[in-house]
């Protein structure tokens, strides 16, 4: 992804006369409110305009994934996200809306989702606060997105990539993306079919696993194999004994996996996996299995259990 516009917003104060009565007190809060909330639109209507591709084309792989590296390794626990004020076990969520933007730079072009309009609950972060978090979580959103950059980083060939976004969920604090597209390798026989996936808790700001939200062990995997709602390409199951499927999903997720990842997804009410198979079947093949068949193996620590339980 492209680098951002950094948007300075101003801050407001509003001073309240302490001798005033209660209900000047209230309409002067009220006004306050409303002001916060016109500048936000206001900032938030200058920051998707310009030209993305002429920032983002200065961007190398390199520079991406160092950025990326620190992103996961270096949020102390203390550090607050974007929900960092949300009460542990509170439903609270916030709302928004996804822009589609595009990192252009010779031959590769990755569209990606940007977070823009925010609404957070009033307990939450807000003003100037809650653009600087914000900024912080499309940041990682397009770092994610341009990892298959640095996937191809070690070869010397030319490669050319395509790659397009679909929001499979994107409700309250948790959003997930799966990118789809091609990639082609100068020389090569045939061009690779590209998926990868990238989900977002956005209490924490930060990358999430399947191993984070999902308990996978041994019974996890029997219940995956027997779900009676499997929908894809179930048979793809079949080609693992049930350690090596577990090894796989407990490493999945991680682009860096030369043997090929295992990658997941949320949807509205299934899990999705997506597998690595050869060239002849596609070069991978999903698989989806109902939430109602895993409930049991949900972290219940974990943000993401709101959208998989519904509680």
């Amino acid at each position: 992804m492209h680098m951002f516009w950094m948007y300075r917003h101003n801050h407001v104060t509003h001073k309240i006369e302490s001798q005033r009565s209660t209900l000047i007190k209230g309409a002067g809060k009220l006004k306050q409110t409303i002001v916060v909330i016109l500048l936000l639109t206001i900032s938030f209507l200058g920051y998707g305009c310009g030209s993305v591709e002429n920032d983002t084309a200065k961007e190398t792989g390199k520079e991406v994934e160092e950025r990326r590296e620190g992103n996961e390794a270096g949020m102390d626990e203390g550090d607050s996200g974007l929900g960092a004020e949300v009460e542990k076990g509170s439903q609270e969520a916030f709302s928004y809306d996804l822009k589609e933007q595009k990192y252009k730079q010779g031959d590769i072009s990755i569209v990606y989702p940007e977070i823009i309009n925010p609404a957070a609950p009033h307990s939450l972060l807000e003003g100037e606060e809650l653009i600087d978090k914000l900024d912080k979580v499309n940041l990682l959103i397009k770092d994610e997105a341009l990892q298959i950059i640095q996937f191809y980083s070690y070869l010397d060939e030319d490669v050319k990539i395509d790659v397009r976004y679909q929001a499979s969920f994107a409700s309250g604090n948790s959003l997930s993306i799966l990118y789809t597209g091609v990639a082609y390798v100068k020389g090569a026989a045939y061009p690779t079919n590209l998926l990868y996936s990238s989900n977002i808790d956005l209490v924490v700001d930060r990358k999430v696993r399947l191993a984070d939200y999902i308990t996978v062990n041994d019974a996890f995997i029997k219940a995956l194999k027997s779900g009676a709602g499997l929908k894809g390409d179930p048979a793809v199951l079949d080609e693992y004994d049930e350690e090596e499927l577990k090894r796989l999903l407990q490493s999945a997720d991680m682009i860096e996996n030369e043997e090929g990842s295992v990658y997941s997804y949320l949807t509205q009410n299934r899990l999705g996996l997506s597998f690595p198979v050869n060239h002849a079947r596609g070069d991978h093949m999903e698989v989806e299995v109902n939430y109602s068949d895993i409930r049991e193996f949900v972290n219940k620590e974990h943000g993401f259990k709101y959208a998989i339980l519904g509680y």
